[in-house]
């Protein structure tokens, strides 16, 4: 059984990560129980979970909502595969940090 699994932008090796950027954007699948699994944006057991509708909601679904938030294994690590490299902190997605970083070392060694 698989407990979780962390899909990671492309490009974001969490084993070379000195920013700790793969906590942050990463997508975890992770087990709930009772053979079903959440699509989460943390890897513990609370946080924003995304719904079998494809909205990410705010905080941990109510207990009454649950099931509105849980998949299938395959099911969660479709999801988990589409919205890679999609979640933004600040604004950016990680991409756009890269870009960003890029741009402020250039400045730097001008």
């Amino acid at each position: 059984m698989i407990v979780q699994q962390m899909f990671t932008p492309d490009g974001l090796d969490p084993d070379d990560d000195p920013h700790y950027d793969a906590r942050l954007f990463s997508i975890w699948v992770v087990w709930k129980g009772k053979g079903k699994y959440a699509v989460q944006k943390h890897s513990g057991q609370e946080g924003p979970q995304l719904s079998r509708a494809g909205n990410w909601s705010q905080w941990a679904p109510e207990p009454f909502r649950r099931h509105q938030y849980r998949f299938t294994y395959d099911e969660a690590c479709g999801w988990a595969e589409k919205l890679r490299g999609s979640l933004t902190i600040n604004g950016r997605t990680y991409a756009q940090l890269l870009e960003r970083r890029a741009g402020l070392d250039a400045d730097k060694s001008a």
